[in-house]
């Protein structure tokens, strides 16, 4: 048998079971948990959403920051660089998400966070790659770095999300991925109720690279659930660029509205 029959073998095989996977276990809603068609999920870059619960996502459109990605609330539709970005540029090179933090996106991300496991959170990978998929090309030598949780809140926690979400999006992009090349060092306290100013200082030095080497000269895609200020993407993009980070693209699920970095 030659390898390109090999190849469409297993391609039919592969077919075949995500057919069977799909009759066995029909894609659920995540915003109200409904049986869903296969087919609704084709657009919003395969988020498993149910037509109705699809009218109440909002959709990150410009104008919005092209650096941090921030909606502006302006009314002219172009993208430009916002002040924050352009008097004191971010450790990060770009900031990507397809989503606001609002509404059911927000509803279906705080069930993700917080709830009991990080069942949906494989679907919410598999679309982020999708997404990143449509912004950028994939350079096989990028880095697929999950933005690292303290053992002790992931303890708290029973899971690490941001590391579920990770490994959903390298099922789409087959990038290399590492969990161990950052660590966070500090046990941060939550950033909700911080102004800007507070939340910079709450993240200062709370991440550290743990093999310089493997990061050096290297374009990292650091995978988060959701960007507010930006300072925690920030703080974790600022001690990969000290370990040498040739660029760090950041990916969030969701951007929220207000003070951004």
């Amino acid at each position: 048998m030659t390898g390109n029959r090999l190849a469409e073998l297993l391609g039919e095989f592969s077919y075949f079971l995500r057919g069977l996977s799909l009759l066995l276990f029909p894609p659920v809603c995540l915003g109200c948990s409904t049986v869903i068609d296969v087919g609704v999920c084709d657009d919003m870059f395969g988020l498993h959403l149910c037509p109705k619960c699809k009218t109440q996502v909002s959709i990150l459109e410009p104008p919005f920051c092209t650096h941090c990605s921030t909606p502006f609330k302006s009314k002219v539709s172009v993208s430009h660089i916002c002040w924050r970005c352009e008097q004191k540029p971010p450790y990060f090179d770009r900031l990507l998400s397809p989503f606001l933090y609002e509404g059911m996106m927000g509803s279906i991300i705080e069930g993700f966070k917080y709830g009991k496991t990080g069942r949906s959170g494989r679907v919410l990978g598999n679309m982020l790659g999708n997404f990143l998929m449509t912004q950028m090309h994939i350079d096989e030598r990028m880095l697929l770095v999950p933005l690292p949780l303290h053992p002790k809140r992931e303890k708290e926690r029973g899971f690490n999300q941001t590391l579920i979400l990770a490994k959903g999006v390298k099922e789409v992009v087959s990038l290399p991925f590492r969990e161990d090349l950052v660590v966070r060092v500090k046990n941060t306290k939550s950033q909700t109720g911080l102004n800007f100013k507070e939340r910079q200082e709450n993240v200062k030095d709370a991440f550290v690279v743990t093999d310089k080497a493997q990061i050096k000269g290297r374009k990292i895609l650091l995978v988060d659930d959701v960007a507010t200020t930006g300072s925690t993407i920030n703080e974790c993009a600022k001690a990969l660029k000290r370990a040498g980070a040739k660029e760090v693209i950041a990916i969030v699920i969701a951007r929220a509205r207000g003070e951004v970095y």
